[in-house]
């Protein structure tokens, strides 16, 4: 097989984020930039298409593109994404690795091992299955593509409010590489570098190395130091073997390591009527007084006065080991099909551990605990054609399992003391098909089909119980018997797509998909329960139409899709006592659009703009879930109803010497709620951000110098938030980081 390249000539288009340039030179040899909107290839049917003969509402960033927004980690992609949450921080995670992302109004907050992700991240075909550590750095990425909409025939399980698909560099037949440094505000340090080596003509290989350091822009005046920073190493290796012009071997393995403090909380509300009546009356650092008009009272109007403070007074680790490798093999085979097996290992290690008041001589809530977590996938594809090369096929087999122990430590001292986890094993089998066929030059359908089968056990295995309590419960006491559980689902994911290509430049589809997520356990138990409370999948059927088209000489182009989408069992954290669980609440439905438009009306100028629309409500609660307090009048977590981004750049000479591109990002979200029960003192208003940055690269290619800023008009608005009023009395939110500006500096050899 020979080697495959796509060759990303600037800076990428159509619905991509940021559109290509080609480049022309001149008869005195510098480039005259001619803007062009030329064929973007994805591979988001598992093998490689034209972005606009595509029929998915999909958004794709590539390297340049990630490179001119000055994104360091794969979560920054939703301010420029329409209908896309990425957040870094679960709520009470203690972690900003700890991804909670929605696509449509679709996902999961909740971060533990019996939980799934409601969003499928892969990376090089591989699923990611945990929410901690799926907050990916930008280090030797070529493209990521989000996939909008359930993608469950082809991707399987948890892929239900859509998919994120990571593609990294391949090694190539050149010796070359770049490095780059940024600093910037906080002492912000970021290096990075990468090498692509030719061992021989048949094995080629390439390496990277990362180093995030950045101080945090939480301020801990009871401490003397900040969080909220990075301080986390990463690398990668790659290999390509091609043994034969037939056979394409790769192998990979990265790894990450991050050492921090735990992220990103501050306290935004107390109860006085609640916990502290109690707590302040014996809290474990010794008893506060009931009077408030006592210095050492503890109360509302002892909140922190100034943003990004945290005045807690202990030590917070949050430490997270991560490596994986991945071994690829491609076989071109000789009546004209192509044979691919993915097999992969990963591994992950993390300690947390979070204080929920924030506020010093006042410890009424602190958690924490570790999550041990290793998976191994192996995939196979065959793909081909048929009647004439008017049908493409492709057939697979899919099998994953994962092992893990999750344990935490819940202090809420002096009411309670508890351990809370266990150690969970899930298993995954699937069979999946899909074929497109051409009825006619203009007319294609598409349809397919997978089968899941999915296995999960649970084993508190003597990790839930009382450590310590002052209302009654004996050291030792069991939350829930110690017996293993287990749940299993079969079902069946069908797709069907029809597209009719009306001219070269104009296509339209209308799709019906199912998807599901997986069911799980809630391991955070209290007060103790007869049994380890489970739930059931959660399942989303989807129709959707869509356009995709270009105008003026491939100057223009626009895509855009409308959606309803039917969601039942559906999964919601809510909380039960002190405890966050996960039951199967309710039933809603989700209907909304998305547009994207690049234009180059001029040459050296070019428009980017894209739009979100979701309108979501819950149309049944459960029964069991009206007790918690959930209403028909609650809004769906995450969904706000409009979200808006706009870009313009401008390139002109300078000098003779190179490239000058000044570039303005601007995006917005509606208001939404950050937590299901809509707690006022988390929901966020509707907020606006300010990016902008100039460029400089020199004619050959070589240099790149850019100064950029980030959140110019400083707007506060929160990301994620934790809130118990009624019980623990206390609401904390993680808010997104202020203004900040940097300066990089990149040399390509």
């Amino acid at each position: 097989m020979n080697l495959k390249r796509i060759s990303y000539l600037g800076l990428m288009a159509a619905v991509l984020p940021f559109p290509q340039i080609a480049m022309a030179e001149d008869e005195a040899g510098a480039a005259d930039a001619e803007f062009a909107l030329e064929v973007i290839t994805v591979t988001a049917r598992k093998r490689s298409e034209n972005l606009q003969k595509t029929p998915i509402s999909i958004t794709a960033f590539s390297e340049a593109s990630l490179e001119a927004r000055q994104i360091d980690n794969i979560s920054q992609v939703a301010t420029f994404t329409p209908n896309l949450i990425f957040d870094t921080s679960s709520a009470i995670s203690g972690s900003k690795s700890s991804a909670s992302v929605f696509i449509r109004g679709v996902g999961q907050i909740d971060f533990n091992l019996s939980v799934d992700p409601g969003v499928g991240l892969y990376l090089d075909g591989v699923y990611i299955a945990r929410s901690i550590g799926s907050v990916l750095d930008i280090v030797d990425i070529e493209q990521v593509e989000i996939l909008r909409g359930p993608q469950g025939t082809l991707f399987g399980r948890n892929t239900i409010g859509g998919a994120i698909n990571v593609v990294t560099k391949k090694p190539t037949d050149e010796f070359g590489g770049n490095a780059s440094i940024t600093a910037g505000r906080f002492n912000r340090w970021h290096v990075k570098g990468n090498v692509n080596i030719p061992i021989s003509d048949k094995l080629l290989s390439s390496f990277s190395l990362a180093r995030f350091s950045r101080g945090g822009h939480i301020d801990r005046p009871n401490l003397g130091d900040t969080t909220g920073g990075d301080n986390s190493w990463g690398g990668r290796g790659s290999f390509l073997w091609m043994p034969t012009d037939n056979v394409d071997v790769s192998f990979a393995f990265d790894a990450t390591t991050i050492r921090e403090q735990s992220c990103c909380s501050e306290l935004v509300a107390v109860n006085e009527n609640g916990f502290f009546a109690a707590a302040n009356n014996g809290i474990a650092l010794g008893p506060v007084p009931l009077d408030p008009s006592d210095p050492n009272y503890f109360g509302q109007d002892d909140l922190p006065t100034e943003p990004f403070q945290d005045n807690t007074d202990i030590e917070l680790p949050s430490n997270l080991d991560i490596w994986g490798v991945n071994l690829t093999v491609d076989v071109d085979l000789d009546n004209g099909m192509t044979f691919k097996s993915i097999t992969a290992y990963r591994e992950l290690d993390s300690f947390l551990i979070r204080n929920n008041v924030h506020a010093a001589n006042v410890q009424f809530g602190q958690t924490g605990g570790v999550l041990d977590q290793q998976q191994f996938s192996q995939e196979f594809q065959l793909q081909g054609q048929a009647l004439d090369d008017r049908m493409k096929w492709i057939v697979g087999l899919y099998y994953f399992d994962e092992k893990g122990i999750n344990i935490n430590d819940v202090n809420f001292n002096p009411v309670v003391h508890i351990i809370s986890g266990g150690k969970a094993h899930s298993r995954s089998i699937a069979a999946f098909s899909q074929a497109t066929y051409d009825i006619s030059e203009k007319l294609s359908l598409t349809a397919g089909l997978r089968w899941n089968k999915d296995n999960k056990d649970f084993a508190p295995e003597g990790f839930q119980y009382v450590i310590d309590s002052g209302i009654g419960l004996p050291p030792g006491a069991l939350l829930v018997p110690d017996d293993e559980r287990e749940i299993s689902a079969k079902e069946f994911l069908p797709m069907a797509n029809l597209a009719y290509q009306w001219t070269d430049d104009f296509m339209t589809y209308a799709t019906f998909s199912r998807g599901f997520k997986g069911g799980g356990f809630s391991q955070n138990v209290f007060p103790p329960l007869p049994e380890l409370p489970s739930f059931d999948p959660e399942f989303v059927t989807v129709y959707e139409v869509g356009f995709k088209s270009a105008a003026f000489n491939n100057r223009l182009r626009l895509n855009g899709a409308a959606f309803q989408t039917n969601y039942d069992d559906m999964q919601v954290v809510v909380i039960e006592f002190i405890a966050p669980v996960t039951k199967n609440a309710a039933k809603a439905r989700i209907k909304g659009f998305e547009l994207e438009l690049t234009a180059a009306p001029v040459d050296n100028l070019m428009f980017e703009i894209g739009v979100g629309y979701l309108d979501a409500k819950y149309l049944e609660i459960d029964a069991n879930a009206l007790l918690t307090g959930l209403t028909l009048d609650h809004k769906l977590v995450n969904t706000p109803k409009w979200s808006l981004n706009a870009s313009v750049n401008y390139s002109m000479d300078f000098m003779g010497l190179g490239t000058l591109t000044p570039r303005i990002d601007w995006s917005h979200k509606s208001s939404y709620a950050n937590d299901a029960f809509n707690e006022p003192v988390l929901d966020q208003e509707g907020y606006s951000l300010l990016n902008a940055s100039i460029s400089f690269e020199d004619y050959d290619e070589e240099w790149l110098f850019v100064l950029s800023g980030t959140n110019l008009t400083n707007e506060r608005y929160k990301i994620t938030g934790f809130s118990d009023l009624a019980t623990q009395s206390l609401a904390e939110a993680a808010f997104g980081r202020p203004v900040e500006w940097a300066f990089t500096v990149k040399r390509r050899f």
